[in-house]
């Protein structure tokens, strides 16, 4: 399905930041950051949704520790590139 992840404005009112489509990724942040959340995501359309925990993430890495390293690799891949539109997207601004 589709989903809209949003976060709150200085208005206190909620500010769409994008949409997500099937097969998106999202929540990475928290697998490094211990859980702490940027941003709410809502279902706008059914949807199925994986998760992966820390606890299963550091569990791969003791028992299939090249399939852990694969999901660090994409993980990685995944946050540089919303940080590369970040800068992108603030370099308009300035």
């Amino acid at each position: 399905g589709s989903l809209v992840v949003s976060n709150k404005g200085i208005d206190g009112n909620d500010v769409k930041l994008r949409g997500l489509e099937p097969g998106s990724v999202f929540g990475e942040m928290a697998i490094y950051l211990g859980g702490v959340r940027t941003a709410t995501v809502v279902a706008q359309t059914s949807s199925v949704v994986s998760k992966l925990s820390v606890e299963a993430l550091e569990r791969m890495e003791r028992e299939h520790p090249q399939l852990a390293v694969g999901i660090h690799k994409m993980l990685a891949r995944l946050l540089s590139t919303k940080l590369r539109q970040t800068n992108t997207l603030l370099g308009r601004l300035s």
